[in-house]
Parts: C-alpha cells; structure tokens; sequence
C-alpha cells in the first residue's frame, strides 16, 4: 500500500467515524434535552463525570491497541471484554435502579445524559490521538493502526477481530 493510499484510507475511514460519532452525539444530545426534566441532577452529574473520565481512558488504550498487528491475540480479546465490560455494567445499573426508588423513566434520562458524555469524551480522545500521538509513530505502526481501524463506530467488531478471538479461544481451549 502506499503512502497515499494509506493516508486516503485513514481519511476515509475517520470521516465514517466521525459522521456517526457526531450522529451518535446529536441523537444522545437531543434525548437528554428531551428527557432533561427526569434527570436527578445530583446523582448524575458524577456519573457523567465518571463516564467521561472512562471514555477518554478507553478510547486512548483502545487506539493504543490499535497500532498492534492484526492478528495479535490481546488487542482482539481486549476488544471483546471491552464491550462485555460495558454491557455488564448498563445491566448492573439497570439492577441498582430495580431496587431504588427511581422510576425508569429518571434511570433511561439518566443513561442517556451518561451515554452522551461518554461518547463525546470517545470522540475527543480519538480526535487528540489521530493529531497528535499518530503522527510521530513508526510508520509499520502506522499501517497496524490503519489495517485495525474499524470503518464503523456503531458495528467495532470487524469479522477478522472476531475470527482472531474465535482461533485464539479455540487453540486456548484446546491445549
């Protein structure tokens, strides 16, 4: 591949990313100020403070991973415990709020409020990462990063990643 059919891949591939991104924001952003009244504020604020914090720490070790070759075993299975995580902790809350006293009505205002923050810190760490620590990487680690890059922000399991866990927990349970 070359140099420019690298850099126009990149561009392309962060463009989609950026789109839905800011698609993903607008929707959270118009479904907070929609549901803003529901909001118990002093519960969510450090929530949200908490979901911006993770975002921003996931996203940079999630683009770290990235420069890591295709076929690697840990960038792939971290990939799967990263949404396993996440969908493990939306079910926990779920429960918290099935034994408080909140109506689901403040918990669903509330998780999107969280959602929003969360993305919007993703978004920015993605952003800061491809400006300023991308460019003074190794170029190998450049195209690593480019190859691992998923086009899409809504579907982030690419059918290699998949089939990369897939022989790693074959050979794993296999030995």
């Amino acid at each position: 591949m070359s140099t420019s059919q690298t850099i126009t891949e990149l561009h392309r591939k962060r463009k989609r990313r950026n789109i839905e991104y800011l698609l993903l924001i607008s929707v959270c952003g118009y479904g907070s100020g929609a549901t803003s009244a529901s909001i118990v504020w002093i519960l969510a604020l450090p929530c949200c403070v908490v979901f911006a914090v993770s975002g921003w720490i996931l996203a940079m070790r999630r683009e770290e991973r990235r420069f890591l070759p295709a076929s690697d075993m840990y960038r792939a299975t971290s990939e799967v415990a990263e949404l396993i995580i996440g969908i493990v902790f939306v079910i926990a809350m779920y429960v918290v709020i099935l034994i408080s006293s909140l109506s689901s009505q403040t918990y669903f205002a509330g998780m999107i409020v969280m959602l929003l923050c969360y993305l919007a810190a993703t978004y920015f760490a993605e952003q800061y990462w491809t400006y300023r620590i991308f460019i003074g990487k190794p170029i190998a680690s450049q195209l690593n990063y480019i190859v691992n890059l998923p086009e899409s922000v809504i579907k982030p399991m690419s059918r290699s990643s998949i089939k990369t866990v897939k022989q790693g927990l074959q050979s794993y349970f296999n030995s």
